[in-house]
């Protein structure tokens, strides 16, 4: 019970507040809006606010180019009147072209139809080409036939080069014919040194036999020994006289070895048989290769054939219109200019007008004559002209003269024949002052065309720093050294983006680089 006592006293006691008796002072209450939140929002705002004036150094802005639009002193007529107006039809310039077959055949398939694009080199069409691939197989295997006859004769021409430059069987037949010359000298030699030898025994026998017929009359000799002397003797001039016989044959022998070794020499000097066989054999080279030549003409042939069944476009343009069909023939050599085309094309960068202006405006209209081109599809686009041509002969059932207009800045949009009305604008007059100053901007800053045009404009904040702004422009005809007249929506000086505008916006803020 006392302890209980005891704690509520204890409890009153720290529960009331000191007094001014006690000699201290009570603590305040603790407030966390005035001490938290408050100083919080201070730092807060002054990190934002110090967020933002550094923007412009942590994000840089988008780097552009600009030029300032300028007055540009502009050549004009000095009434600015039409002088004549006509209706005319859009127009190939300087004509229409063509997709033409160069071989004749039947056509397989066309590969494009009206009003798509075609490039220079482009297959269009497609011929049937089993006969011509027949045909390159047959060249072909032509020239390989005559590759191996050329071989043969070459290697004919080869081996009569070589016996040409070693006639071995030549210098073989001058040999054998000195040396049968040389044995015949040989054997005259020796016949001569025999019927000395048998001369001499001839007038050995001859003195016997002479003693014997001395003998005989006295009887000292007897018939037999007689005989005997008398047969010796007469053997050895029978053996003497065939010696001799025999000098005169091999004398022959030997005129007739001498007779094949001038012949052999000869033979040796002039080689008749060879020249003939070397010039045989080149003319055989000669002709081969000639026939050779023409079987790989032939092969080229074959195969240029092959390739143009292939039909391919001159250059790039759109298709006008389709002239043939699959299964179609095509002829290149006929009377019909028109047997061979396949396709008609244009270049949508290359329009003109044809325009009939009557004959009595004729007097008025003459070649570079500036004149300015609409068209019924584009009824707010104008087109700039110049006269390039003004035929020589009119046409009496019309009453015109036929005169091309050439539009110098042509509109994807235009197809030939659409229907057109030009302009022609009067020269200026050469004791007038035609000069007029006029607001030009750099064409590349100029986006859209007609009504639709539009210029990013620039407006400076702090030095080379500012933000783009889209501006509506409606332009003029004239136009000069990359420059287009402007006729509202800019003013002299005004900064226009010529750089890509892909990253632009309205308001979004550039450094810019003046051109």
């Amino acid at each position: 019970m006392e302890e209980s006592r005891l704690h509520v006293l204890k409890s009153a006691a720290e529960e009331r507040p000191m007094s001014e008796a006690d000699g201290a002072v009570p603590r305040p209450r603790f407030n966390w809006k005035t001490r938290v939140l408050a100083p919080g929002l201070v730092l807060g705002g002054f990190a934002l606010l110090l967020g933002v004036s550094a923007y412009e150094e942590l994000v840089p802005p988008l780097t552009v180019h600009a030029s300032p639009v300028v007055l540009k002193s502009a050549q004009s007529t000095v009434s600015g009147a039409v002088t004549v107006q006509a209706a005319g039809w859009v127009e190939a310039d300087p004509y229409k072209s063509y997709v033409t077959a160069l071989t004749d055949g039947i056509v397989n398939q066309v590969l494009v139809l009206e009003g798509e694009q075609v490039k220079q080199g482009q297959v269009a069409a497609r011929l049937v080409d089993e006969d011509a691939r027949l045909a390159a197989r047959r060249a072909q295997d032509k020239v390989k036939e005559l590759e191996a006859v050329l071989a043969a004769e070459r290697a004919e021409l080869a081996a009569a080069e070589t016996e040409w430059k070693n006639p071995v069987e030549r210098t073989r037949a001058v040999a054998v014919a000195k040396a049968r010359v040389a044995e015949s000298k040989a054997t005259l030699k020796q016949i001569a040194s025999e019927i000395a030898v048998e001369e001499s025994n001839l007038e050995h026998s001859k003195s016997q036999y002479d003693r014997g017929v001395a003998l005989r009359s006295s009887g000292s000799v007897s018939e037999q020994e007689f005989i005997r002397l008398r047969s010796q003797y007469n053997a050895q001039t029978s053996k003497i006289a065939a010696l001799r016989m025999r000098g005169a044959a091999e004398t022959e022998l030997m005129a007739r070895h001498q007779a094949d070794l001038s012949a052999a020499e000869e033979h040796m000097t002039l080689r008749t048989e060879e020249r003939r066989k070397l010039d045989r054999a080149r003319a055989a080279t000669l002709q081969a290769e000639a026939a050779l030549s023409q079987a790989r003409t032939a092969l080229a042939e074959a195969d240029l054939r092959l390739e143009r069944t292939e039909i391919r476009s001159p250059m790039d343009g759109i298709v006008m219109g389709r002239l043939t069909e699959p299964g179609s023939k095509v002829v290149v050599l006929s009377d019909n200019p028109g047997s061979a085309r396949v396709l008609s094309l244009y270049d949508p960068a290359r329009l003109q007008v044809r325009v009939d202006v009557p004959l009595s405006d004729a007097a008025k209209v003459s070649v570079g004559q500036q004149a300015e081109v609409t068209v019924e599809v584009l009824p707010d686009r104008h087109f700039s002209g110049t006269v390039t041509r003004v035929l020589h002969e009119a046409n009496i059932q019309k009453n015109t003269l036929e005169v091309k207009v050439a539009v110098a800045d042509p509109d994807p949009r235009l197809r030939p024949e659409m229907l057109a009305r030009v302009k022609l604008l009067a020269r200026p007059s050469p004791d007038a002052d035609t000069h007029t100053h006029r607001v030009f901007a750099p064409e590349n800053a100029i986006r859209g065309t007609g009504s639709n045009a539009t210029a990013w404009t620039v407006r400076i904040v702090d030095r080379d720093r500012g933000i783009v702004l889209p501006v509506p422009v409606k332009l003029g005809t004239g136009k000069t050294d990359g420059w287009v007249d402007v006729l509202d929506g800019l003013q002299p000086g005004d900064l226009v983006v010529t750089s890509s505008v892909a990253e632009l916006s309205n308001g979004k803020k550039v450094k810019v680089v003046t051109d």
